[in-house]
């Protein structure tokens, strides 16, 4: 077994209890649990080095309190194949995805682990986890604890699969107080006395054993015992500090830095007998050595540093600069990168801060995101003017809180962006300005500066280029991130073409499988799908799904690309409930995820394909208004979300408020926009601008195949209602083109079924079942609107103000017979019967 502590001098053979322990190599759970000074670490210590088993010995302190914590650090100890991967398994929003996980990776070792110090855990999913390896025999488990409140106490719900060694059996018998007596040379007349006077108090026996003389007295003895036991009782601090300032100074120091070897701790404290100071702390129980990969380590005994820290003057003297920097190093080398950035901030050493925070930027995000916005929280504004590196940091892990105030984070990411932007200015080093300009661009986009992110997303393209291979090499854990960075950032400008190379060199940029490609991947096959690429897009996702990744990759914001371009390709098979379930696996990130105007877009396109019976234009323009108060979208994004709103209201015959919400955003000339208004042009009976404005979309180069089918369907069928068939068959052949080279159909449900029809366009399924959703014709449902002379378009704005032809006559300086044939006409071809229904269809349908 890995890292057992190693046993004490005065330690014995505790065979009696190897029965109880033996259970957790047949897989059980094992809890030794009793007060202090029982003996339960150095009893099961000894079973372990005897019984020699595969397995290993984690030891906790205060710092591993949650399930992650804890596993972390065994599967670390374990030194388990693509830990990486199966770390990473937390980020699911599934617990149990990752006990099936764990299972597998231990099912061929069958270890047994011991987990010391239990009592930290506070984390119930940590006992399921326990309960679930139990039945799967994947491991066995020993739970060394106090009889407090915690993880010793919670197994007893299922004690079906639980041992228990309690304090009863730890209790030293008349033998045994012989065997610790005798190890000392107290004469074996003295057994039966502290055997009586200490009751079996394996640490009050001990006291008892190093407080002896072997020349004492019977009489003088007993008071040896008595006083003995009433030191032990009163706690280890009076036992350090009788031995000395030197014991007590080397304790303070390790419980400052956690497991440290005698070289590390000689050198932080040159001027004590460190040596004879850890062989005093191991003889009186306060601490002990354990294996590790290299030298081995001394640390306290858990309870005995939180009595050290606690105590009073705790660590003041020790806090020193030097001492907390060693600190920190100490508990980065170990992979307690929040506990050494705690460090850090105790002395406001903000420069290292950061320097820990790029060395391990991936592993915070990942991995320790609760435990660094629990530091980051603690930093003072003035670091982040100091640092504004720091200040992207918190607000990259506070904006996955969805608790966090929009405005504390805006206030923050503002003024570490007024700060980056200076320190650009002044830092000739490339390395610290790719670091720096990455910053700036995840904090412009953090605070929805779009337009100021696309043009920082270039910058940080542009240094990449120059970037030498020594260079390369120290920004190696940067680099992937700062392509997928530029990528989205340039996807959300409506560049997504040239997004797809940035998140291709991110894939290429990654040592090993995990997190980062699978996000990478994802977003490979999300911009496929934006395109309408879609024979690509499945590609890029069978990509994914064959990768190796973690097993609870879906839902998590690094598969949200995948989970996307999926619901885009159900789209393209009529199939609106498939579209939505694979948008619902994001639905608990959506307060917080950069991707929700993606989300929306969906749910309104899943619901013109429904009918809009899922998401009306009023629960659409909430949703949008609601989340926008977190964070704004960029414009492309936002004309994306306006021209579903504009569809939808299309789908409903609202022509008048579908060509409002046109007029108040003509300031922007996005693409999806475009089409929008083409659209409302077409179906409101304006063929000849529809026309024209599809011709402007199809003269520009290199166009996405969605839009560009869009813009062809639009101009078939307005060159066919205006009598042009043969350019409309032209439009209708390129248009069926597109469809077979990247199956893409869903903008084929944007036309009248008839007029597709005339065209040669149709909808093919594979399904039978989806055969009716898939020809579903929303925008098809509304019959176009037909073109009004200016003299009709006159009489029916009129006929607001005047009820009675005479009227309509003499206002408009005609006779009343011929009011009367423009009403005839008007009424004709808007399908009305009487002057309200006219005004009311005209109204309706945007024409007054």
């Amino acid at each position: 077994m890995l890292f057992v502590p190693r046993l004490p001098a005065w330690a014995i053979s505790r065979s009696r209890l190897y029965a109880a322990l033996d259970a957790a190599r047949d897989g059980a759970c094992v809890v030794v649990h009793a007060p202090e000074g029982f003996g339960k670490t150095i009893a099961v210590a000894e079973w372990a080095h005897t019984r020699g088993d595969n397995g290993v010995w984690v030891t906790l302190d205060p710092s591993a309190h949650s399930r992650q914590a804890v596993w972390r650090r065994i599967l670390r100890a374990l030194d388990v194949p693509e830990l990486t991967l199966l770390l990473a398994e937390f980020e699911s929003e599934d617990p149990g995805s990752f006990r099936e996980a764990v299972s597998w990776a231990l099912a061929e070792r069958a270890p047994v682990i011991v987990i010391d110090e239990c009592d930290y855990i506070d984390d119930a999913d940590f006992l399921t986890d326990l309960k679930y390896l139990r039945g799967t025999g994947a491991a066995g488990f020993v739970l060394i604890g106090r009889t407090s409140p915690g993880v010793a106490d919670a197994p007893t719900q299922w004690s079906d699969s639980l041992v228990a060694v309690t304090r009863e059996q730890l209790a030293f018998n008349q033998a045994e107080t012989g065997e610790v007596l005798e190890a000392s040379d107290v004469p074996i007349s003295l057994v039966d006395s502290v055997w009586e006077r200490a009751q079996g108090w394996p640490r009050g026996t001990r006291a008892v054993a190093s407080a002896l003389d072997s020349h004492a007295s019977r009489l003088v003895a007993t008071h040896v015992i008595d006083d003995a036991l009433e030191q032990a009782a009163n706690g280890m601090l009076v036992t350090l500090r009788s031995l000395g300032s030197d014991v007590v100074r080397v304790a303070q120091l390790s419980a400052l830095v956690g497991p440290a070897s005698g070289a590390v701790i000689k050198e932080l404290l040159p001027d004590v007998d460190v040596e004879q100071a850890l062989c005093d702390l191991e003889l009186t129980g306060a601490g002990m050595w354990a294996e590790s990969r290299g030298e081995p380590e001394f640390q306290l005994v858990p309870h005995i540093r939180t009595l050290v820290e606690r105590s009073e003057g705790g660590l003041t003297q020790l806090r020193t600069p030097a001492l907390l920097r060693a600190a920190a190093q100490i508990a980065e080398d170990a992979g307690r990168t929040a506990d050494a950035a705690r460090h850090l901030c105790a002395i406001a050493d903000w420069s290292a801060l950061q320097a820990l925070a790029k060395r391990n930027f991936r592993a915070i995000l990942v991995f320790e995101k609760e435990e660094w916005l629990a530091v980051t929280r603690t930093i003072p504004v003035s670091a982040f003017q100091q640092e504004p590196i720091l200040g992207v940091l918190h607000a990259l892990l506070a904006n996955t809180d969805p608790t966090e105030s929009s405005s504390r984070l805006r206030a923050i990411v503002g003024l570490a962006l007024s700060h980056i932007t200076n320190r650009l200015r002044s830092t000739p080093d490339a390395v610290d300005q790719v670091w720096t300009t990455v910053s700036l661009l995840g904090g412009q986009r953090l605070s929805g500066r779009y337009n100021a992110a696309l043009r920082t997303a270039n910058s940080v393209d542009a240094l990449i280029q120059t970037l030498t291979a020594e260079q390369r090499e120290s920004l190696e854990s940067l680099l992937p991130v700062a392509h997928l960075h530029v990528g989205t950032t340039r996807l959300y400008a409506g560049a997504v073409t040239q997004s797809r190379d940035d998140f291709r060199h991110s894939l290429s940029a990654y040592v090993e499988p995990g997190w980062g490609t699978v996000h990478a991947g994802s977003l490979i096959a999300l911009s496929h799908a934006l395109d309408g690429e879609f024979v690509e897009a499945g590609r890029a996702i069978n990509e994914v799904l064959d990768a190796p990744k973690p097993r609870s990759w879906r839902g998590t914001y690094s598969a949200a690309g995948t989970h996307l371009a999926e619901a885009m390709i159900a789209l393209e098979r009529g199939d609106a409930q498939g579209a939505l379930e694979s948008v619902d696996l994001l639905q608990s990130h959506y307060s917080t995820i950069e991707h929700w105007p993606l989300m929306l877009w969906l749910r309104g396109q899943a619901s013109l394909l429904q009918e809009g019976a899922d998401v009306s234009e009023w629960t659409f323009v909430d949703q949008v208004q609601r989340r926008a108060q977190r964070t704004p979208t960029s414009e492309w994004m936002n004309s994306l979300l306006v021209a579903t709103r504009i569809d939808l209201l299309l789908a409903s015959g609202e022509f008048g408020r579908a060509q409002r919400v046109v007029e108040s955003s003509r300031k922007s000339n996005a693409m999806p926009l475009r089409i929008a208004r083409a659209r409302v042009k077409l179906l409101t009976g304006d063929n000849d601008t529809a026309i024209a404005k599809t011709a402007a979309i199809l003269e520009q180069h290199g166009l996405p195949p969605r839009t560009q089918l869009n813009a062809l369907l639009i101009s078939a069928v307005a060159y066919l209602r205006a009598g042009a068939p043969e350019k409309a068959n032209k439009d209708a052949r390129e248009a069926v083109r597109i469809v077979e080279a990247h199956e893409l159909s869903s903008p084929l449900r944007t036309i009248p079924a008839d007029e597709a029809s005339v065209l040669g366009l149709s909808v093919a399924t594979t399904d039978a079942s989806e055969s009716a959703a898939a020809e579903a014709n929303p925008f098809g449902t509304h019959a176009p609107l037909p073109r009004l002379t200016n003299t009709e378009l006159a009489v029916l704005a009129s006929l607001v103000q005047h009820s009675s032809a005479a009227d309509l006559a003499a206002a408009l300086f005609v006779s009343p017979n011929t009011v009367k044939a423009h009403l005839r006409s008007i009424y004709r071809k808007l399908g009305a019967r009487s002057r309200a229904q006219a005004l009311a269809i005209a109204r309706t349908r945007g024409i007054v």
